[in-house]
Order: C-alpha cells, then structure tokens, then sequence
C-alpha cells in the first residue's frame, strides 16, 4: 500500500475508497491482460483438449468460495501476497477470468467507438 494509504490525516472513508479504486483497477488490468489472450486463442484455435479446458474454465464458478479458500490463503501467507492489494486483486481476476472472452471485449469496443 502508498503511504497515503497509511496516513493518519487522511479520513477512513477516504481510504477505504482509495484501496476500492486500487484493487479495482489491478483486477481490471489484470483480467484484460490474462483474460483478453486466452480467449482469442480458445476462439481461433484448435487443439486437443480445447472443450475440457473451456468446461474446467467454467467450472470455477460452480464451485463455492470455500473449496479454494484455504488453498489460497494459505499461498497467499507463504509468498508475502496476505494483506495487500495485489493479493486482493488475484483473487478477484481469478473470479473473473472466465468472463474475459475476446469475443465479448471486441464487441464492447466496436459498440463503444
């Protein structure tokens, strides 16, 4: 976290929004940026295994939070990502990935422009 994060001066409120913004935009970047070539590649090519893999992708979202909690908890205090945004973050792009299809990011853009 910034130091202005950690500040004193600044309100409760404040820095709850701040660390809101923060980890927004992390999962934001992080989810186009994983999310965006990964289903390019699902939608333009063929190769063994591509509907397991597409059916596993999905499968995240049938499962429960606590199947993994642990899991990641528990690497997240091994490798120091406890308590921090871009901890956060990861999980929150984990949670989103299987909705980052190319298809549907280049029909939001040829809509939006």
């Amino acid at each position: 976290m910034s130091a202005a994060c950690r500040s004193s001066s600044t309100s409760p409120v404040s820095q709850g929004l701040w660390n809101s913004v923060l980890v927004a935009t992390l999962t934001m970047i992080l989810s186009i940026g994983f999310g965006a070539p990964a289903g390019y590649a699902l939608s333009r090519f063929d190769f063994p295994g591509k509907g397991t893999f597409r059916f596993l992708v999905l499968m995240t979202r049938a499962f429960r939070c606590r199947c993994w909690r642990c899991h990641f908890a528990v690497m997240f205090i091994r490798t120091g990502l406890d308590d921090t945004a871009i901890g956060l973050a990861l999980v929150h792009t984990t949670l989103a990935l299987p909705f980052c299809r190319a298809d549907h990011l280049l029909a939001v853009l040829r809509h939006s422009g």
